[in-house]
């Protein structure tokens, strides 16, 4: 899916946060501040087992930074995570 800017992709992002049966999330082509938006909403999904982060991604440290802090957090219980693609990390 697209994630969309502003209001919309915020909202989008909240339903996200809120979904409990969500257990594969993919983040394509996104940019530095998208990404770091998603990686504050996987933090309520303690069920996400599968995340992939691909394509022409713009994601710079601070983004990456996120990412760290999810992972380190505990929160998600990920099985695989697949970062294929990524240029800068």
């Amino acid at each position: 899916y697209y994630l969309p800017d502003g209001e919309e992709g915020h909202a989008l992002l909240g339903g996200i946060s809120h979904n409990q049966s969500i257990r594969d999330i993919g983040i394509h082509d996104v940019s530095n501040d998208t990404f770091t938006s998603v990686m504050r909403a996987l933090h309520s999904l303690s069920q996400l087992e599968e995340l992939t982060i691909d394509g022409n991604n713009t994601v710079g440290p601070y983004g990456w930074s996120k990412l760290r802090t999810l992972l380190e957090s505990g929160v998600c219980k990920l099985r695989k995570l697949d970062l294929r693609g990524n240029n800068y990390i």
